[in-house]
């Protein structure tokens, strides 16, 4: 025994969904249509995402150098103390020699570093009207000695800091 379903009232039977023969689905025009355009944007995407690929790992080498770079510079303010006594000739100045050799002695690659050691002074330069200070390397007997470390393997990369002299002696 077969249930029959009464149908609402205000049911339409719009029956059964024929398919004509206009519309048994894309022409072959369409779909050539949709593959130009499909390996318009392939060919227009595929150079991007392949270089944003290769060059995603540059900022991380940026970075892991830079750190390097500051780790290395707090190593030899942690040791200027010592490397200062070290160095420090009969007269009471300080050999630069004695001053790179030493601090490139505490640094854990020296390889990888080039470090410079020279002594500055700041001077008053009113030629503009501005009273603005120059920094200028002078002879042994100044007050600072500015130490500049670059890394080797990143030549536009450098930091300096300036160690007092006068104040240790």
């Amino acid at each position: 025994m077969a249930k029959t379903v009464q149908k609402p009232a205000n049911f339409k039977d719009y029956g059964t969904f024929k398919m004509n023969k206009k519309s048994r689905g894309f022409t072959l025009l369409e779909v050539i249509a949709v593959l130009v355009v499909g390996g318009i944007v392939a060919a227009l995407l595929v150079p991007f995402m392949g270089s944003a690929l290769t060059e995603s790992q540059k900022p991380l080498e940026n970075l892991k150098r830079s750190t390097g770079l500051s780790s290395d510079m707090a190593r030899l303010i942690g040791a200027w103390d010592d490397v200062f006594d070290d160095c420090l000739n009969n007269n009471n100045s300080l050999d630069l020699d004695c001053v790179e050799n030493e601090l490139k002695n505490n640094l854990e690659d020296p390889d990888r570093i080039d470090l410079e050691a020279v002594f500055v002074e700041f001077l008053a330069d009113n030629d503009n009207g501005n009273e603005e200070y120059v920094e200028q390397e002078c002879s042994d007997d100044c007050d600072l000695v500015k130490v500049v470390i670059k890394g080797s393997d990143s030549p536009g990369e450098k930091l300096m800091y300036y160690f007092n002299v006068e104040q240790d002696i």
